[in-house]
């Protein structure tokens, strides 16, 4: 059979003699060796290793970052979760950060579930200071945020809750066969990207 003229094997205008690029080999260094006994944080980390948590070294550098920002990019699968659950310990444990506290949020609820199963599951970390961390997705945390700022308004963060009330308000207006809720929903979406109010919303659509 011939094979699919759609696939190159090489891209377009590479011979085939150019050597294919090699990532570095990642080093297979855990804390076990990265972390010595004579480190001052050295029993939080044996304590990981003992419930099998074995960090590298860049997860070794986000779990001791100390004040400011940390920007960490990781592909999927690389122990994100696990880190963010490790640095929630190592500030309990060795900066006496109070759990009530410290915050992880996620995009899903169940990854925010995960994160708060991975931190009650660290050695040491007591039941109650585990529930007091914690971890939200984004758009609760911003509902937490309104809440506490005195905004009672009905907030609609599902979709399909979404499509419905913009239903109802087409309907109401007699604008039902004029406009698609989906098309007005992603014009507001977008205005509220640009950082304008209700206030500027134009009187007509074009």
């Amino acid at each position: 059979m011939d094979p699919n003229p759609a696939f190159y094997p090489r891209p377009i205008g590479v011979s085939y003699s150019t050597p294919s690029p090699q990532a570095r080999r990642a080093s297979i260094d855990t804390s076990t060796t990265l972390v010595p006994d004579t480190d001052q944080d050295s029993g939080y980390f044996r304590a990981l290793e003992d419930a099998n948590i074995h960090l590298n070294r860049p997860q070794i550098q986000a779990v001791r970052h100390g004040r400011g920002p940390l920007l960490t990019l990781a592909g999927a699968g690389c122990g994100k979760t696990t880190v963010l659950a490790a640095r929630a310990g190592y500030l309990m444990a060795m900066r006496d950060v109070p759990a009530s506290s410290i915050l992880l949020v996620t995009f899903t609820s169940k990854a925010a579930a995960e994160m708060k199963l991975r931190i009650a599951g660290l050695p040491g970390v007591r039941p109650a200071a585990a529930r007091a961390v914690q971890a939200r997705t984004f758009h609760s945390f911003a509902l937490a945020m309104l809440r506490h700022h005195g905004v009672q308004d009905e907030v609609f963060g599902e979709t399909q809750a979404q499509h419905t009330v913009m239903k109802m308000m087409l309907r109401q207006l007699g604008l039902s066969e004029a406009f698609q809720p989906e098309s007005l929903l992603s014009a507001l979406s977008a205005w509220k990207a640009e950082g304008r109010s209700a206030d500027e919303l134009p009187e007509t659509v074009r």
